[in-house]
């Protein structure tokens, strides 16, 4: 808040004189120490020990990215350019991540290859899990349509697997048309094991056919975010199925379509949810353009905030903006979370879509019109 209504250093002492050893608190209090230090400051010598205290105490992907880059543009900003190259490349590693991207366009590395998804491994029904009865177990849990447990179980026989037979599983779980279970699983042995299974990660099933003027790789990047592929949850507040859709807001695009509003269908597959769904990413394009940004923070907050952000931030779209900076001061935590995760998403699923790496261009998409 104190950052935010531009008392910099008052924010700078809340979030440095944090007292924790440890833990996530402290991992964030660091890092934000370090973001307000060099952003709102301009002390780039301070924002380089909070950027690394924070690496320090970091493990998944995402931190690490994060703390990778800003690592960088502390060293930059210093003038120590051969050590915020290295801190680029190697943040410029977890392509899958925000920052990661963001790094590997700084110091100018390629895609990487295996963002395609086009690993291969050996039959699973000759791996030695098949047969085991937690196996089993999984695979009743799934035949009857029990997510929960199927993915408990799952994910338990994973623990004791190598890297081909975890691969194994997950082609199981993609040949079962189980994408929920896929992106779990994807996330935990990325999480807890560092291996990445791009195929489960950024699962790509048949959802249904959207609005034709909506980019594929953004319903896919939605639906991932929102729901995991999961068709039949129900959010605390309401929102409902693969897309999350509040009744209102599906009640109102099915009228747009012209087609029969049925609440149950919003929970039975994939189909309804994705036409009704994709239809409002069309209604925010022709509100925003283009901009995956705003698009993904008006899905999440609604337009009208995203309308009262540009009015206080600044339009991301602007040569004068700093994109990262504008993304960074969304005021809602779910929601600055959220346009990283469904914008990082983006690059990987046209990998995943096209059998083809890209260019980072990740800076321009962020700022598109």
């Amino acid at each position: 808040w104190a950052m935010r209504e531009g008392k910099a250093r008052t924010a700078y002492q809340v979030a440095a004189r944090h007292h924790l050893a440890e833990g996530a608190d402290r991992n964030a209090l660091e890092w934000l120490a370090g973001y307000i230090a060099l952003r709102k400051i301009g002390d780039a010598q301070t924002a380089l020990g909070h950027f690394r205290a924070h690496k320090a105490g970091v493990q998944s992907p995402i931190s690490l990215a994060r703390g990778g880059y800003w690592e960088g543009r502390a060293l930059e900003a210093l003038g120590r350019d051969s050590e915020a190259r290295a801190a680029y490349e190697a943040a410029g590693q977890h392509q899958t991540a925000f920052y990661g991207l963001l790094a590997a366009q700084k110091a100018g590395l390629a895609m990487r290859s295996d963002l395609t998804g086009g690993q291969t491994y050996p039959g699973y029904r000759a791996a030695s899990f098949w047969g085991t009865s937690v196996m089993e177990a999984g695979r009743l849990a799934l035949a009857a349509d029990e997510l929960y447990y199927a993915r408990r179980f799952v994910a338990h026989l994973m623990e004791r697997l190598d890297a081909t037979e975890t691969g194994q599983l997950m082609q199981w779980a993609e040949d079962s048309g189980a994408p929920y279970l896929e992106l779990s699983l994807a996330k935990y042995a990325l999480l807890y094991h560092n291996r990445l299974y791009t195929r489960a990660y950024f699962p790509t099933p048949d959802i249904g056919r959207g609005n034709r003027s909506v980019p594929r790789a953004l319903e896919l990047a939605i639906a991932r975010r929102e729901s995991e592929f999961n068709p039949r949850v129900v959010s605390g507040v309401g929102a409902r199925g693969l897309m999350q859709l509040m009744p209102g807001t599906a009640r109102d695009m099915a009228k747009r379509l012209d087609i029969a509003y049925d609440a149950e269908r919003l929970t039975e597959g994939f189909s309804y949810n994705t036409r009704l769904g994709s239809e409002y990413l069309a209604y925010l394009i022709e509100t925003f353009g283009r901009n995956p940004v705003l698009i993904a923070a008006a899905y999440n907050a609604g337009p009208g905030r995203a309308r009262r952000w540009i009015a206080a931030y600044g339009d991301p779209r602007s040569a004068g903006v700093d994109i990262v900076d504008w993304i960074e001061s969304i005021p809602f935590d779910e929601t600055r979370n959220y346009v990283m995760r469904v914008t990082e998403s983006l690059p990987n699923y046209r990998a995943r879509l096209t059998g083809r790496t890209e260019p980072i261009r990740f800076v321009e998409e962020l700022k598109r019109r």
